[in-house]
């Protein structure tokens, strides 16, 4: 099973993760380079063997797959069609994309499951209504998966509960303890979880590190303080009276999520 295909929901913070499987390094890197200029995309590995690509696919978080149409397995279609169609009903929610010299390789491409074709040399037009094409669906996914997680089933010390998304500050770590904080000032203790965990669980819905101790629900902040003198950033959120810390490192970062998120027009 994949074993970070239940995170892929971190929603609006996660960039589209992918991987290239091809033999040619000038290939290969032409098109990590045309990728490279659109920021969303993270390259999470390059392989030459579809095997190997395969088991990383099972152990790893991958939202795209670029494949060389002729890359393939000989002991099935010896092209890459036949880990296409397993792919894709394997991990649907991952998207291939497969790529030829030959356009007539588009037809058998699409009907494995592919979900979109392209042919090289690589045009940067061709490649811009693909990489848009990705983004929409990443985009539609995340949106999903959000949907699903209004409700939270959080863990506490005497139990569970059920907990609304849209009610949590933030969540904590002091004294040893995980505090989470709701917009009404109710304080629930959680069960012993360490931070990576919480931060695995709650970034499906929203929810972001941006300290050490701190995970913050971003749809509660309404403000970023910066005290330029002692180089002190702070959290603000709408009906509570105090602050998160935020780290030098998280500053910029938290600030293309926002804008990513609300402003597409920075004034």
């Amino acid at each position: 099973m994949h074993s970070e295909q239940a995170n892929r929901e971190k929603g609006f913070l996660m960039k589209i993760k992918y991987v290239i499987l091809e033999r040619e390094d000038l290939v290969r890197h032409e098109l990590e380079n045309m990728l490279w200029i659109h920021k969303v995309f993270e390259c999470a590995g390059e392989f030459s063997d579809i095997i190997k690509a395969s088991d990383f696919i099972e152990e790893n978080r991958v939202d795209v797959v670029f494949a060389d149409y002729a890359t393939g397995d000989a002991r099935h279609s010896g092209d890459a069609s036949f880990m296409c169609n397993f792919w894709a009903q394997r991990f649907p929610d991952m998207m291939t994309i497969l790529y030829s010299r030959d356009q007539m390789d588009v037809y058998t491409a699409l009907r494995q499951g592919c979900f979109d074709f392209f042919t090289i040399p690589v045009n940067p037009e061709e490649l811009l209504r693909v990489v848009n094409r990705i983004r929409y669906q990443f985009e539609l996914l995340q949106y999903k998966v959000q949907s699903r997680n209004r409700i939270l089933l959080i863990k506490t010390k005497t139990g569970y509960q059920l907990i609304e998304r849209d009610s949590i500050l933030f969540v904590e770590r002091m004294n040893r303890k995980n505090r989470l904080i709701t917009a009404n000032g109710e304080e629930i203790i959680l069960a012993n979880y360490t931070m990576d965990e919480l931060e695995n669980l709650l970034s499906v819905c929203g929810f972001y590190r941006c300290y050490q101790s701190f995970i913050v629900n971003l749809e509660k902040v309404t403000s970023i303080h910066v005290n330029g003198e002692k180089k002190v950033y702070t959290l603000q959120f709408d009906g509570y009276d105090g602050e998160i810390i935020l780290s030098r490192e998280k500053y910029a970062h938290i600030l293309d999520v926002l804008k990513e998120k609300y402003a597409k027009v920075s004034l």
